[in-house]
């Protein structure tokens, strides 16, 4: 196999590749849709609130509603820092399609906006999610960086691919073609040399008979 160098760009597409390939088998947990929190929660109270903010300022001011596309979902969450016992993370649930909120819960032109307790059902199937999640992108780290590791050990990738078949999965397809393209061209000019050795003497004759004259 001819010679390719195990040069950084090529690790870092052996290693995006990696990536790519890690994430299919070991995909992200997506969040869930806010459409049941949406309808149990705050649907079902928003004409009252409306009716209260009404009578309460005397419709002196006008109460406004938008429509958003998804829920960003406050929660405070305990951590074994005794500095900082809580720390606020933030998860953004979609909804199936635009709901209706009041302006001031809008977190941006988007999305709506609420806090919920730790101990909320909602918060505690978002932050398993969310602890997956993490969990899952350090494995992936790990992973990476062994297939690095490896490769470091090689200076070429004809090296690596011959001590690890499975690496060409990762390698690009013009690296691979690369390979066999010199591969190629050495087995031609292999070609070419048999077909003058096969005619070599003959032709070798008349060279030699006229260099041996020329030199009387």
């Amino acid at each position: 196999m001819a010679t390719v160098r195990m040069s950084d760009r090529l690790l870092h597409d052996i290693r995006s590749k990696a990536k790519e390939k890690y994430r299919v088998v070991n995909p992200e947990k997506e969040f869930p849709l806010a459409d049941t929190f949406y309808n149990e929660n705050i649907s079902p109270k928003l004409d009252k609130l409306l009716q209260q903010f009404s009578e309460t300022l005397d419709n002196m001011v006008n109460y406004t509603v938008k429509n958003v596309e998804s829920l960003n979902v406050n929660v405070d969450v305990p951590t074994d820092d005794p500095a900082r016992p809580v720390k606020t993370e933030t998860y953004n649930c979609k909804f199936s399609s635009e709901r209706k909120i009041p302006s001031f819960m809008s977190a941006s032109w988007y999305a709506g906006e609420i806090n919920l307790p730790f101990e909320h059902e909602f918060a505690q199937n978002l932050y398993g999610i969310s602890q997956y999640n993490k969990k899952r992108k350090e494995q992936e780290s790990t992973y990476v960086e062994k297939i690095t590791e490896v490769c470091k050990e090689f200076s070429t990738l004809n090296q690596a691919m011959k001590a690890w078949p499975a690496l060409k999965d990762l390698v690009p397809q013009d690296s691979v073609q690369k390979l066999y393209e010199k591969v190629n061209r050495k087995a031609k000019q292999q070609q070419q040399r048999d077909f003058i050795v096969e005619q070599e003497q003959e032709l070798n004759e008349v060279l030699l008979e006229s260099k041996l004259l020329e030199e009387i």
